[in-house]
Protein backbone atom coordinates (compact mmCIF):
# COMPACT_ATOMS: atom_id res chain seq x y z
CA UNK A 1 0.00 0.00 0.00
CA UNK A 2 1.11 3.49 -0.75
CA UNK A 3 2.47 6.01 1.70
CA UNK A 4 2.20 9.44 1.98
CA UNK A 5 4.10 12.54 3.25
CA UNK A 6 3.55 15.23 6.07
CA UNK A 7 3.84 18.80 6.00
CA UNK A 8 7.02 17.68 8.13
CA UNK A 9 8.51 15.27 5.61
CA UNK A 10 7.73 12.12 7.76
CA UNK A 11 5.78 8.80 6.17
CA UNK A 12 2.43 8.46 6.78
CA UNK A 13 0.96 5.51 6.86
CA UNK A 14 -1.89 3.42 5.71
CA UNK A 15 -3.60 3.31 9.23
CA UNK A 16 -2.13 6.41 10.86
CA UNK A 17 -4.25 9.39 12.19
CA UNK A 18 -1.77 11.42 13.82
CA UNK A 19 1.65 12.20 12.35
CA UNK A 20 4.44 10.54 14.36
CA UNK A 21 6.70 13.13 13.85
CA UNK A 22 5.15 16.76 14.92
CA UNK A 23 1.57 15.37 15.23
CA UNK A 24 -0.50 16.98 12.68
CA UNK A 25 -3.81 15.11 11.88
CA UNK A 26 -3.34 12.94 8.93
CA UNK A 27 -5.31 10.18 7.06
CA UNK A 28 -6.75 9.07 3.43
CA UNK A 29 -7.97 12.45 1.43
CA UNK A 30 -10.73 10.92 -0.95
CA UNK A 31 -10.39 13.99 -3.89
CA UNK A 32 -6.92 13.04 -4.45
CA UNK A 33 -7.05 9.33 -3.07
CA UNK A 34 -3.84 9.86 -1.05
CA UNK A 35 -2.28 9.79 2.37
CA UNK A 36 -1.82 13.13 3.58
CA UNK A 37 -1.48 15.53 6.53
CA UNK A 38 -4.23 18.23 6.98
CA UNK A 39 -5.42 21.54 8.12
CA UNK A 40 -8.21 22.95 10.14
CA UNK A 41 -10.33 25.43 8.35
CA UNK A 42 -14.03 26.89 9.07
CA UNK A 43 -13.00 26.33 12.71
CA UNK A 44 -12.77 22.78 11.73
CA UNK A 45 -15.43 21.92 10.15
CA UNK A 46 -13.62 21.01 7.40
CA UNK A 47 -9.86 20.32 6.81
CA UNK A 48 -7.83 21.34 3.67
CA UNK A 49 -6.03 18.52 2.23
CA UNK A 50 -2.24 18.97 2.14
CA UNK A 51 -1.55 17.00 -0.48
CA UNK A 52 -4.37 18.57 -3.54
CA UNK A 53 -5.58 21.48 -1.09
CA UNK A 54 -9.16 20.27 -1.28
CA UNK A 55 -11.43 21.28 1.47
CA UNK A 56 -12.60 18.00 2.62
CA UNK A 57 -14.53 16.67 6.14
CA UNK A 58 -13.73 14.04 8.46
CA UNK A 59 -15.53 10.90 7.85
CA UNK A 60 -18.92 10.31 10.37
CA UNK A 61 -16.68 7.02 11.69
CA UNK A 62 -13.40 8.74 12.23
CA UNK A 63 -14.23 9.94 15.68
CA UNK A 64 -15.08 6.39 16.75
CA UNK A 65 -11.34 5.86 15.53
CA UNK A 66 -12.77 3.42 12.66
CA UNK A 67 -11.79 5.16 9.82
CA UNK A 68 -9.24 8.17 9.28
CA UNK A 69 -10.61 9.10 5.92
CA UNK A 70 -11.52 12.60 4.84
CA UNK A 71 -14.76 13.05 2.45
CA UNK A 72 -15.36 15.47 0.02
CA UNK A 73 -18.31 17.33 0.73
CA UNK A 74 -21.60 16.76 -0.32
CA UNK A 75 -25.12 18.65 -1.15
CA UNK A 76 -27.18 15.56 -0.14
CA UNK A 77 -28.47 15.78 3.44
CA UNK A 78 -27.93 13.37 5.76
CA UNK A 79 -24.50 12.01 3.99
CA UNK A 80 -21.84 11.81 6.97
CA UNK A 81 -19.68 9.22 5.82
CA UNK A 82 -16.78 8.76 3.32
CA UNK A 83 -17.13 6.63 0.29
CA UNK A 84 -15.48 3.76 1.59
CA UNK A 85 -17.56 3.49 4.68
CA UNK A 86 -20.58 3.79 2.80
CA UNK A 87 -20.08 0.36 1.08
CA UNK A 88 -20.53 -1.26 4.65
CA UNK A 89 -24.59 -1.43 4.92
CA UNK A 90 -24.70 -3.66 8.00
CA UNK A 91 -22.24 -2.75 11.08
CA UNK A 92 -21.75 -4.51 13.96
CA UNK A 93 -22.61 -4.10 17.79
CA UNK A 94 -19.79 -1.75 19.02
CA UNK A 95 -20.98 -0.76 22.55
CA UNK A 96 -17.70 -2.05 24.09
CA UNK A 97 -14.04 -1.43 23.27
CA UNK A 98 -13.62 -4.91 22.23
CA UNK A 99 -16.78 -4.76 19.58
CA UNK A 100 -15.15 -1.23 18.69
CA UNK A 101 -12.13 -2.53 17.89
CA UNK A 102 -13.54 -5.81 15.61
CA UNK A 103 -15.49 -3.72 13.84
CA UNK A 104 -12.32 -1.06 13.14
CA UNK A 105 -10.06 -4.35 12.37
CA UNK A 106 -13.22 -5.07 10.01
CA UNK A 107 -13.19 -1.58 8.01
CA UNK A 108 -9.42 -1.17 7.99
CA UNK A 109 -9.28 -4.65 5.92
CA UNK A 110 -12.33 -3.16 3.85
CA UNK A 111 -11.01 -0.26 2.96
CA UNK A 112 -7.62 -1.88 2.15
CA UNK A 113 -9.64 -3.94 0.08
CA UNK A 114 -11.36 -1.56 -2.03
CA UNK A 115 -8.19 1.39 -2.32
CA UNK A 116 -6.35 -1.86 -4.71
CA UNK A 117 -9.57 -2.30 -6.91
CA UNK A 118 -10.20 1.02 -7.42
CA UNK A 119 -6.51 1.35 -8.47
CA UNK A 120 -6.57 -1.68 -10.24
CA UNK A 121 -9.74 -0.68 -12.05
CA UNK A 122 -11.81 -3.52 -11.23
CA UNK A 123 -15.61 -3.75 -10.53
CA UNK A 124 -17.62 -2.03 -9.06
CA UNK A 125 -14.75 1.00 -9.93
CA UNK A 126 -14.53 -0.14 -14.01
CA UNK A 127 -16.42 1.39 -16.80
CA UNK A 128 -15.87 -1.72 -18.20
CA UNK A 129 -17.99 -4.21 -16.77
CA UNK A 130 -21.93 -2.86 -15.66
CA UNK A 131 -22.39 -4.87 -12.43
CA UNK A 132 -25.84 -6.29 -12.35
CA UNK A 133 -25.48 -5.94 -8.21
CA UNK A 134 -24.10 -3.26 -5.74
CA UNK A 135 -21.37 -4.47 -4.05
CA UNK A 136 -21.81 -4.09 -0.12
CA UNK A 137 -20.74 -5.37 2.94
CA UNK A 138 -22.35 -6.98 6.28
CA UNK A 139 -20.67 -7.42 9.37
CA UNK A 140 -22.81 -9.46 11.64
CA UNK A 141 -22.47 -11.93 14.13
CA UNK A 142 -23.88 -14.54 15.48
CA UNK A 143 -27.18 -14.57 17.91
CA UNK A 144 -29.05 -16.46 20.03
CA UNK A 145 -32.78 -17.24 19.09
CA UNK A 146 -35.80 -17.05 21.76
CA UNK A 147 -35.45 -21.26 22.05
CA UNK A 148 -31.74 -20.98 23.15
CA UNK A 149 -30.57 -22.24 19.51
CA UNK A 150 -27.94 -20.38 17.44
CA UNK A 151 -28.90 -18.37 14.61
CA UNK A 152 -25.34 -19.00 13.13
CA UNK A 153 -23.68 -15.93 10.54
CA UNK A 154 -21.97 -17.40 8.07
CA UNK A 155 -19.16 -15.58 5.89
CA UNK A 156 -19.73 -15.65 2.24
CA UNK A 157 -21.19 -13.36 -1.27
CA UNK A 158 -24.66 -13.52 -2.40
CA UNK A 159 -25.82 -11.06 -5.22
CA UNK A 160 -22.82 -8.71 -4.50
CA UNK A 161 -23.04 -8.30 -0.61
CA UNK A 162 -20.34 -9.73 1.57
CA UNK A 163 -21.54 -10.88 4.70
CA UNK A 164 -18.33 -11.07 7.42
CA UNK A 165 -18.78 -13.07 10.71
CA UNK A 166 -17.53 -10.36 13.54
CA UNK A 167 -15.95 -13.01 15.32
CA UNK A 168 -13.25 -13.74 12.33
CA UNK A 169 -12.14 -10.12 13.83
CA UNK A 170 -11.27 -12.12 16.65
CA UNK A 171 -7.89 -13.27 16.67
CA UNK A 172 -7.95 -16.22 18.64
CA UNK A 173 -11.06 -17.10 17.67
CA UNK A 174 -9.88 -17.11 13.66
CA UNK A 175 -6.67 -18.90 14.45
CA UNK A 176 -8.45 -21.84 16.06
CA UNK A 177 -10.46 -21.83 12.60
CA UNK A 178 -7.45 -21.61 10.99
CA UNK A 179 -5.88 -25.17 12.77
CA UNK A 180 -9.43 -26.52 12.70
CA UNK A 181 -9.20 -26.20 8.53
CA UNK A 182 -6.26 -26.98 8.52
CA UNK A 183 -5.20 -23.58 6.31
CA UNK A 184 -1.90 -21.83 6.01
CA UNK A 185 -3.31 -18.32 7.02
CA UNK A 186 -6.75 -16.99 7.51
CA UNK A 187 -7.12 -13.22 7.71
CA UNK A 188 -9.47 -10.67 7.78
CA UNK A 189 -7.78 -9.01 4.01
CA UNK A 190 -8.30 -12.72 3.01
CA UNK A 191 -11.52 -13.63 3.57
CA UNK A 192 -12.55 -10.03 1.72
CA UNK A 193 -10.50 -10.62 -1.08
CA UNK A 194 -11.69 -14.11 -1.23
CA UNK A 195 -15.66 -13.17 -1.45
CA UNK A 196 -14.30 -10.05 -3.57
CA UNK A 197 -13.96 -13.25 -6.27
CA UNK A 198 -17.40 -14.17 -6.31
CA UNK A 199 -18.95 -10.97 -6.69
CA UNK A 200 -16.26 -10.42 -9.54
CA UNK A 201 -17.02 -14.47 -11.02
CA UNK A 202 -20.54 -12.23 -11.00
CA UNK A 203 -19.62 -9.10 -12.50
CA UNK A 204 -17.22 -10.25 -15.75
CA UNK A 205 -18.00 -13.64 -16.57
CA UNK A 206 -20.95 -13.06 -18.64
CA UNK A 207 -19.58 -12.88 -22.41
CA UNK A 208 -19.15 -15.89 -24.55
CA UNK A 209 -15.14 -15.19 -24.84
CA UNK A 210 -14.77 -15.02 -21.01
CA UNK A 211 -17.20 -18.03 -20.18
CA UNK A 212 -15.36 -20.22 -22.53
CA UNK A 213 -12.18 -19.75 -21.19
CA UNK A 214 -13.31 -19.74 -17.80
CA UNK A 215 -14.65 -23.27 -18.17
CA UNK A 216 -11.34 -24.23 -20.16
CA UNK A 217 -9.13 -22.80 -17.14
CA UNK A 218 -11.69 -23.82 -14.22
CA UNK A 219 -14.53 -26.25 -15.15
CA UNK A 220 -18.15 -25.16 -15.80
CA UNK A 221 -19.26 -24.58 -12.23
CA UNK A 222 -22.93 -25.55 -13.63
CA UNK A 223 -22.03 -28.82 -14.49
CA UNK A 224 -21.20 -29.63 -10.68
CA UNK A 225 -23.75 -29.25 -7.82
CA UNK A 226 -22.01 -27.02 -5.53
CA UNK A 227 -23.82 -28.29 -2.46
CA UNK A 228 -23.02 -31.97 -3.17
CA UNK A 229 -19.56 -30.64 -4.30
CA UNK A 230 -19.08 -28.77 -0.85
CA UNK A 231 -20.45 -31.72 1.37
CA UNK A 232 -17.75 -34.45 -0.53
CA UNK A 233 -14.69 -32.00 0.34
CA UNK A 234 -15.93 -31.46 3.99
CA UNK A 235 -16.64 -34.99 4.54
CA UNK A 236 -13.50 -36.48 2.06
CA UNK A 237 -10.48 -33.62 1.82
CA UNK A 238 -9.53 -31.70 -1.51
CA UNK A 239 -8.42 -33.96 -4.54
CA UNK A 240 -6.07 -36.05 -4.58
CA UNK A 241 -2.91 -34.04 -6.26
CA UNK A 242 -4.98 -30.78 -5.88
CA UNK A 243 -1.27 -28.76 -5.92
CA UNK A 244 -0.68 -29.44 -9.39
CA UNK A 245 -3.58 -27.63 -10.40
CA UNK A 246 -4.83 -25.58 -8.15
CA UNK A 247 -3.73 -22.34 -5.65
CA UNK A 248 -5.19 -24.38 -2.43
CA UNK A 249 -6.23 -27.07 -1.03
CA UNK A 250 -9.84 -25.40 -1.01
CA UNK A 251 -9.96 -24.31 -4.63
CA UNK A 252 -10.22 -27.97 -5.57
CA UNK A 253 -13.58 -27.96 -4.00
CA UNK A 254 -15.90 -26.31 -7.51
CA UNK A 255 -14.84 -24.30 -10.40
CA UNK A 256 -16.56 -21.06 -8.39
CA UNK A 257 -14.00 -22.12 -5.31
CA UNK A 258 -11.05 -22.20 -7.65
CA UNK A 259 -11.76 -18.58 -9.54
CA UNK A 260 -12.59 -17.16 -5.76
CA UNK A 261 -8.94 -18.85 -4.72
CA UNK A 262 -7.51 -17.62 -7.83
CA UNK A 263 -8.39 -13.96 -7.48
CA UNK A 264 -7.62 -13.73 -3.94
CA UNK A 265 -4.28 -14.73 -4.47
CA UNK A 266 -3.71 -12.28 -7.51
CA UNK A 267 -4.70 -9.46 -5.51
CA UNK A 268 -2.38 -11.19 -2.57
CA UNK A 269 0.39 -10.55 -5.31
CA UNK A 270 -0.61 -7.44 -6.82
CA UNK A 271 -0.74 -5.83 -3.08
CA UNK A 272 3.12 -7.14 -2.23
CA UNK A 273 3.87 -5.40 -5.69
CA UNK A 274 2.66 -1.90 -4.59
CA UNK A 275 4.34 -1.97 -2.00
CA UNK A 276 7.53 -3.27 -2.98
CA UNK A 277 7.30 -0.48 -5.68
CA UNK A 278 6.34 2.05 -2.80
CA UNK A 279 8.57 1.18 0.09
CA UNK A 280 11.53 -0.36 -1.37
CA UNK A 281 11.44 1.19 -4.85
CA UNK A 282 11.63 -2.50 -6.42
CA UNK A 283 10.16 -1.87 -10.31
CA UNK A 284 7.84 -4.93 -11.60
CA UNK A 285 6.16 -4.37 -14.78
CA UNK A 286 2.53 -5.25 -13.57
CA UNK A 287 0.68 -3.04 -16.33
CA UNK A 288 -2.25 -4.87 -18.02
CA UNK A 289 0.25 -5.42 -21.06
CA UNK A 290 3.08 -6.91 -18.46
CA UNK A 291 3.45 -11.18 -18.76
CA UNK A 292 2.35 -12.63 -15.69
CA UNK A 293 4.66 -15.35 -15.78
CA UNK A 294 7.40 -13.21 -15.34
CA UNK A 295 5.93 -10.85 -12.24
CA UNK A 296 4.58 -13.98 -10.86
CA UNK A 297 8.37 -15.22 -10.82
CA UNK A 298 10.22 -11.70 -10.13
CA UNK A 299 7.40 -11.37 -6.81
CA UNK A 300 7.74 -14.52 -5.43
CA UNK A 301 11.22 -14.23 -5.14
CA UNK A 302 10.89 -11.31 -3.51
CA UNK A 303 7.87 -13.25 -0.89
CA UNK A 304 10.86 -15.91 -0.41
CA UNK A 305 13.14 -13.02 1.35
CA UNK A 306 10.67 -11.33 2.85
CA UNK A 307 9.51 -14.91 3.99
CA UNK A 308 12.82 -15.03 5.91
CA UNK A 309 11.71 -11.86 8.06
CA UNK A 310 8.58 -13.64 9.32
CA UNK A 311 10.49 -16.61 9.97
CA UNK A 312 12.75 -14.95 12.50
CA UNK A 313 9.78 -13.77 14.07
CA UNK A 314 8.01 -17.05 13.92
CA UNK A 315 5.54 -16.45 11.57
CA UNK A 316 4.03 -17.88 8.77
CA UNK A 317 5.39 -17.79 5.11
CA UNK A 318 4.04 -14.85 2.86
CA UNK A 319 3.40 -16.38 -0.55
CA UNK A 320 4.59 -20.28 -1.48
CA UNK A 321 7.75 -20.14 -3.26
CA UNK A 322 6.21 -20.96 -6.62
CA UNK A 323 2.74 -21.33 -8.32
CA UNK A 324 2.46 -23.95 -11.29
CA UNK A 325 1.79 -23.46 -14.80
CA UNK A 326 -2.02 -24.33 -14.30
CA UNK A 327 -2.36 -21.67 -11.64
CA UNK A 328 -0.20 -19.22 -13.46
CA UNK A 329 -2.45 -19.19 -16.39
CA UNK A 330 -5.54 -18.71 -14.29
CA UNK A 331 -3.54 -16.18 -12.52
CA UNK A 332 -3.31 -14.06 -15.90
CA UNK A 333 -7.05 -14.52 -16.87
CA UNK A 334 -7.68 -12.43 -14.34
CA UNK A 335 -4.99 -10.33 -14.66
CA UNK A 336 -6.80 -10.10 -18.32
CA UNK A 337 -10.22 -8.69 -16.69
CA UNK A 338 -8.76 -5.26 -15.92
Amino acid sequence: MKRGKCECNRWIFFGNTVCLGCERTVGRCCACHAMSSFSPINNGEYFRCNNCRSAVRPCGNRKLGVCNCFAVPTAVAGITLCAYCEFTRIVPRHDSAEQLHRWRDLESAKRRLLIQLSGLGFPPFSSKFAPTSRLQFEFKENSTLADGTIDAVFTGHENGTITINVQEADSVSREQSRVAFNEPQRTLIGHMRHEYGHYLDLCCIQGDRLRNQYVDLFGDPFAIDYSIAKTQYYATGPRDHWSGRYVSAYASMHPWEDFAETVNVYLDVMALAETARDQLGVEVDTSNTACVAIFISRLLDLAIAVSEFNYDMGLSSLLPERFNDDVVCKLSYVHGLR
